[in-house]
């Protein structure tokens, strides 16, 4: 039994090993196989590594030729601006030597003399001699040496005078006239010519040194005796009376060679004026010519009418804000735009089946709000005179009231088109809302109480209008567009005729002011209200008709004491459909194309004025020009008083 234990513990050990020996041979292959992994990814890695460190070579070497070239630029730059401040010295020298230089007052003299003269041409005065060729005299460069010539010539012609009035027969020598006397030994030493010199200078001395004394003897002596006296008492030398002359003639040819050197000066700036007039005129040229009716701009439109007939609150459906609550008893104070995309006219339309198969051309609306209360008339006439379209906004309730008739007023004398926006029919009697469908269809499904009473408030706004002279009709009638403004109903709470109204705008705007519109790169801008907000300081708030503005531009603008120039120093705009004056996240931009309602933040902006307009100066010698065209807007904006500069703190 023992022995046959052995054996089974024997079988045991045996198996055991065979067991063991077959695992280890497993494990080798699987070891292998996991040891050629790591040996991969490890390769992998190194050859990530390689290439992120190629990679990270090459953008070395790619910042470092970046920096070498913007260096080579800078080097080359400032070459240039050493060159060009070396050649401007060696100009200004050059014209020191010439005597053409003018400092800035000069020019800026010169330049106020000439917009001066220029208003008065354009005002129909009649200048005599404005356009003669003045007569200037030639300069004779070394006469000071032909004066002995001269005076000889003059005191023969003297003396033949004298003799003549003596009766007395002397001959004067003419051999010597066109010689030049190099000294005064010479002059003595004439002979006949001499004494007849000395008698003639004896002569004009007497009339000069005792010409009352002479008046006194003849008024008492006879004629004859006069005469007789006359040469025995002319004592003064010859030498004395020629540096007397000589002293003369220096006085009056340094007083001719003044008025020479102003007159040069007065030609320098007025061709300098004219150069800069010459250049901004063939600027207004080309920018005509660039004009494409593919390229529209923003049409500016102004929102006029009576205190509390919808104005804001029609602008507040359109943008989808509450604007009208934030202000002082619900009535706007202050003037304000809002741009207003196309996109949004899109949306705001896209129930209007037959609008929105038309083509729309121009990029949007910029809408100009103006306040409706009497006291702020001067804003009403500041946003028309700054519009393309206006929306007159009536109370169908209450009809023409005071501030809409002055609104028809300015508009008549700016000759502005526009359109009106019939308020406020959602106040009659069961009106139905509907503001998905126009506002033509809605009417139609309205009962016959609510029509006719429509039709009622209507047909007074018609006799309304005609006593202003002015005809009327609903937008949808087919009548002539030049006799007829058109009418859309609207209702600024329940948006019925919204739509309406924006497409009607559209189509005004892109048919009958399709000229108007074309983009000019030609600057046209104005400034709306100055505020001072906190974090910006004193802004102004602008109107862009046309051209560009851009960061860092040079502006002249109309000032309270005077025109000043200034650096755009940041352009901001508000979100689309955001009100401009009322304080918002603002979008910066590095530049800006019209139409557009900007904020302008720069230096010395708080005496800007109101309703003013804003010059770009390309050149630094337009600035003198642009100062000079400002201070005569700012002088007749200050006195007739159109204009008030709005500070307010936000």
């Amino acid at each position: 039994m023992e022995a046959q234990e052995e054996g089974d513990a024997g079988d045991k050990k045996k198996k055991k090993k065979k067991k063991s020996g077959a695992s280890a041979a497993a494990e080798k292959p699987k070891k292998s196989t996991v040891g050629s992994a790591i040996k991969k990814r490890v390769e992998a890695m190194r050859v990530a590594q390689k290439q992120r460190e190629e990679e990270e070579r090459r953008m070395r070497e790619e910042e470092e030729r970046r920096e070498t070239e913007r260096l080579e630029k800078l080097r080359l730059e400032e070459e240039r601006k050493m060159k060009l401040k070396q050649k401007e010295k060696e100009r200004k020298e050059r014209r020191k030597k010439e005597g053409t230089y003018f400092t800035k007052a000069e020019r800026q003299k010169k330049m106020k003399q000439q917009a001066h003269l220029d208003a008065l041409i354009a005002q129909g005065v009649n200048i005599p001699g404005l356009n003669q060729e003045a007569e200037r005299k030639p300069v004779k460069y070394g006469s000071r040496r032909n004066k002995k010539n001269k005076e000889v010539e003059e005191v023969a012609t003297s003396d033949d005078v004298i003799t003549s009035e003596d009766k007395e027969t002397t001959t004067i020598p003419r051999e010597g006239k066109d010689e030049i006397l190099d000294s005064w030994e010479d002059l003595d030493a004439e002979g006949d010519q001499g004494s007849n010199v000395k008698d003639t200078w004896d002569a004009s001395s007497g009339e000069e040194g005792e010409g009352e004394s002479e008046k006194e003897r003849k008024e008492s002596e006879a004629t004859t005796e006069a005469n007789s006296n006359k040469n025995a008492s002319e004592a003064p030398t010859k030498v004395t009376e020629l540096q007397a002359g000589s002293l003369s003639e220096g006085e009056s040819e340094e007083e001719t060679s003044s008025s020479e050197e102003s007159s040069s000066d007065e030609d320098e700036c007025a061709s300098i004026t004219d150069r800069v007039a010459n250049r901004i005129h063939k600027r207004k040229e080309r920018a005509l010519k660039n004009r494409s009716p593919e390229f529209l701009r923003c049409p500016v439109i102004c929102v006029l009418g009576h205190v509390d007939t919808g104005k804001t609150k029609i602008l507040d459906k359109i943008r989808h804000t509450n604007v009208q609550d934030g202000e002082a008893g619900g009535i706007t104070q202050q003037i304000g735009a809002t741009y207003v995309p196309d996109d949004a006219i899109r949306n705001q339309t896209k129930h209007l089946k037959e609008f929105s198969k038309q083509e729309l051309k121009i990029p949007g609306f910029l809408i100009i709000d103006t306040p409706g209360h009497e006291s702020f008339s001067n804003l009403r006439t500041r946003g028309s005179s700054l519009c393309d379209v206006a929306i007159l906004v009536v109370d169908l309730m209450h009809g023409l009231e005071p501030q809409t008739i002055e609104s028809i007023n300015i508009l008549k004398k700016g000759k502005v088109p526009f359109l009106v926006a019939l308020n406020k029919v959602d106040r009659l009697l069961d009106w139905r809302r509907n503001p998905t469908s126009g506002i033509r269809e809605n009417l139609k499904k309205q009962k016959a109480t609510t029509t006719s009473q429509f039709d009622d408030r209507f047909r007074k706004a018609i006799s309304d209008f005609a006593e202003q002279g002015i005809n009327v009709s609903l937008f949808w009638e087919k009548v002539s567009s030049k006799d007829y403004v058109p009418v859309c109903p609207t209702s600024a709470i329940t948006g019925d005729g919204m739509g309406d109204l924006m497409a009607l705008l559209a189509l005004v705007s892109q048919k009958q002011l399709q000229e108007k519109l074309m983009f000019s790169e030609e600057l046209e801008c104005h400034v709306l209200e100055v505020k001072a907000l906190p974090g910006l300081g004193t802004t102004v708030d602008v109107i862009l008709r046309n051209g560009m503005l851009k960061e860092g531009d040079t502006v002249v603008l109309c000032g309270s004491d005077g025109p000043y120039s200034t650096q755009i120093r940041t352009l901001l705009t508000p979100q689309p459909l955001r009100e401009l004056r009322v304080k918002n996240a603002y979008i910066q931009h590095k530049e800006l194309a019209a139409a557009q309602g900007v904020k302008l933040t720069g230096k010395e902006l708080e005496k800007t004025l109101a309703g003013t307009p804003l010059f770009v100066a390309k050149q630094p010698d337009e600035v003198d020009y642009f100062k000079v065209k400002c201070s005569f807007i700012g002088k007749s904006q200050r006195t007739s008083k159109m204009c008030d500069c709005h500070v307010t703190l936000m």
